[in-house]
């Protein structure tokens, strides 16, 4: 009962907290470019079955969303390496024969990394404004929201 306001990724685990999403964002499969699926224009969720992966460890809500994903399409991630290293996770996607699942704002277009969407389901993750239901929106919380908003506003549109 401390905090104001908090930014993390939806949704929110706490029962008595408010959710203002701020961007959405997605997640596309990286490879290297000698991959077996690097030839495809799109991946479809259920054909990552069986594939090695380096993802997040468990701990993170991006790695839970994954999960979420994929069970969606009754997939199991076979995880063959977690870290909590966005830079491990791309440089072993783009030198070795695993792959990844990862922000497509986490990735930059290299030419030894395939960067593929991922279709059905689209995996998207959500920033989001956490506020109190019970607790008063002081003016000082409410200013910063606005700035929050602002500024992902000029970045990338939600959809």
């Amino acid at each position: 009962g401390l905090l104001d306001l908090g930014i993390a990724f939806a949704p929110s685990v706490l029962e008595e907290t408010e959710l203002g999403p701020i961007l959405e964002e997605r997640l596309v499969f990286v490879a290297s470019r000698k991959h077996a699926l690097a030839d495809r224009p799109v991946l479809r969720m259920v054909e990552l079955a069986g594939v090695p992966l380096v993802l997040l460890r468990r701990e993170y809500s991006t790695r839970r969303l994954i999960e979420e994903y994929m069970a969606k399409v009754g997939v199991e991630p076979e995880v063959a390496c977690e870290t909590n290293s966005i830079d491990l996770m791309r440089g072993l996607a783009g030198t070795s024969s695993l792959a990844t699942i990862m922000p497509e704002s986490s990735v930059e277009s290299l030419p030894s990394l395939c960067i593929l969407p991922i279709v059905d389901p689209e995996p998207v993750r959500t920033s989001a404004l956490l506020w109190s239901r019970h607790k008063f929106r002081s003016l000082a919380a409410r200013t910063f929201a606005q700035i929050v908003r602002d500024r992902f506003a000029s970045s990338k549109p939600m959809d």
